[in-house]
Formats: C-alpha cells, structure tokens, sequence
C-alpha cells in the first residue's frame, strides 16, 4: 500500500481565502456602524443646540396699545432671553387668530425693520383690526416654541 506524502496546499489556501474574506466583511460592517454612529452624534448635536436656545429664549409682551380711530393693536415685544431670534419666525395670534405677513419694527425707529430681535431689544409689531369693546389677547411665540400671552380690554 502506498501512502501519499505530498501534503496539498489547497486546506491552506481556502482558509487564508475564508480568513480575508471575513475580515473584508468586517472592516465592511465596522465603516458602515461608523456612518451611522456619526449621522447619530450629527442629529445629537443639532438636537442638542436648539434644547440649548430653547432654555435659553424668553420672550416678554411689555405692552399693547389699541388705538380706535386708527383700528390699530401696537404690541411692544422684549427679547428678554440670551437668544437672538429671527422676526419672520414669530407666530402672532390675536383673539385665538393666526396674524401673518406681519413686520417688526424698532421701537426707537419705528421706520426702521427689525429682521432679528436682539437680546433686550424691544421692537413693536403693529396689527390693523378692528377690535369690539371688551377684553383680547395676544400671543406671541418664538422660533423655540417659547413665547408669551397678554391680555388687554379696550
């Protein structure tokens, strides 16, 4: 009988072969855990962001003038918070009524628009409506979801 002493390279081969396989299937999975743990933190940060502006926003309504002959509703509007906010994003209502295309403007210049709110700035937003005798309300909210409501009777 004859015993064959030739030891084959092919065992040898087909397990490196497996080996590198794996480890390509790996790195693989590893750099697409990376994209998504980084899209991850990414969302986190942004998050994080706008919960930091949001604690940081307060938004105070100083006061409210009607005047009749005008039909106008004056609202003086103070950034009280350390967050700059933009005046195209602040939602008005006026009776439980969404008011849109509305400016904001200086209350030292009353010519001049205010685009961004300021910190302890004070600008005025003027609503022209007729209003009946009686008690109203104003509400005001920021970009953060942050804002104020005050009541006037006229």
């Amino acid at each position: 009988m004859k015993f064959n002493k030739k030891k084959a390279f092919g065992g040898v081969a087909s397990t490196l072969i497996m080996f590198i396989a794996i480890i390509m299937v790996t790195t693989g999975i590893v750099i697409s855990f990376m994209k998504y743990v980084d899209n991850a933190e990414d969302s986190m940060a942004v998050k994080n962001d706008f919960l930091t502006k949001k604690l940081e926003t307060e938004l105070g309504i100083i006061n409210i003038v009607y005047d009749n002959p005008k039909k106008q509703t004056t609202i003086y509007l103070k950034n009280l918070g350390k967050t700059k906010l933009k005046s195209e994003l602040l939602v008005i209502f006026l009776d439980e009524q969404y008011k849109q295309d509305l400016k904001l403007y200086q209350a030292e210049n009353t010519s001049q628009e205010l685009y961004f709110l300021d910190v302890q700035e004070i600008g005025i937003i003027t609503i022209n409506q007729t209003l009946n005798s009686g008690s109203h309300e104003v509400k005001i909210i920021s970009e953060y979801g942050i804002g104020d409501t005050q009541g006037f009777n006229i």
